[in-house]
């Protein structure tokens, strides 16, 4: 694979960066998860938005270290939306990563730094819940809707 992504053509159009937040996370959750799963971490977020009127932008943004972390897909995807014109109706969002590297998981003394390898063992359990009980099993509070926690 060049990329790995995720995206969501919408039955009614959205509006405003709330909407479009929402639906950049769990792209970026599911982008992460996919990502562990292949062993791979890319260096490249690229947001995809198709408005009402079918016309398309995309966004890139190549960060410093390649990763896999979804939180991290997502806080970089949450910045190229302040490059995108969101006063339009909008059909589609996607989220990718690309440009794809080894994790620089090692420190100068060749053991996982701290927060990296706590980040890494909490993506880990998080993955191994979603195998088990289906992907709405775990998610970030903010997608967490009523309708998908009573599923």
């Amino acid at each position: 694979s060049k990329s790995v992504g995720a995206e969501a053509t919408f039955d009614e159009d959205i509006e405003g960066r709330a909407a479009v937040s929402e639906h950049l996370l769990a792209q970026s959750v599911r982008v992460g998860r996919r990502l562990r799963e292949s062993e791979l971490a890319g260096r490249v977020v690229t947001v995809k938005i198709k408005y009402a009127d079918f016309s398309i932008v995309t966004r890139r943004h190549t960060i410093p270290n390649a990763t896999d972390d979804s939180a991290a897909i997502f806080e970089h995807a949450l910045a190229l939306l302040d490059r995108v014109d969101l006063d339009r109706p909008i059909r589609l969002t996607g989220v990718s990563v690309s440009g794809f590297e080894p994790l620089r998981q090692l420190d100068l003394f060749g053991q996982a730094a701290a927060p990296e390898a706590r980040r890494r063992a909490l993506n880990a359990a998080i993955d191994r819940l979603s195998e088990k009980y289906g992907d709405d099993a775990v998610l970030p509070a903010s997608i967490a809707t009523p309708k998908r926690r009573n599923h």
